[in-house]
């Protein structure tokens, strides 16, 4: 597939998703489909074990901004997949930028594990 195809294709999803729903559901949607197709557009000399973390890392971000769809669950969604595009693209990155993505995913999660009233 070329590069407009997936603009086309992302487009199309898009449409589907956020026409008339909820935004938290439909942005943490496109995160995980966003998460899919970078992990299968990016080259085999760059799948690192890094990369699969931070893949990860983006699935549970977009499944926490669905859930719960506040600001610390969008900063973690943005930052996740934000790296995640840049490690798909370069072959070496910089611990200084993991450090975010981490302490905000575990924030979040440790703080929305006991806010059972929500």
């Amino acid at each position: 597939m070329k590069t407009h195809h997936y603009i086309f294709l992302t487009a199309i999803l898009f449409v589907i998703v956020f026409y008339d729903q909820d935004m938290g559901l439909n942005l943490g949607i496109l995160g995980i489909i966003y998460a899919v197709l970078t992990l299968f557009k990016t080259p085999e000399k760059n799948k690192t074990r890094t990369l699969y973390i931070l893949f990860v890392t983006s699935i549970l971000s977009s499944i926490a901004f669905a859930w719960y769809g506040d600001f610390p669950s969008f900063i973690a969604v943005v930052s996740s997949l934000l790296l995640l595009g840049y490690k798909s693209k370069n072959r070496r990155l910089k611990i200084l930028f993991l450090i975010p993505v981490f302490i905000v995913n575990c924030c979040t999660s440790f703080c929305r594990f006991f806010s059972f009233d929500e």
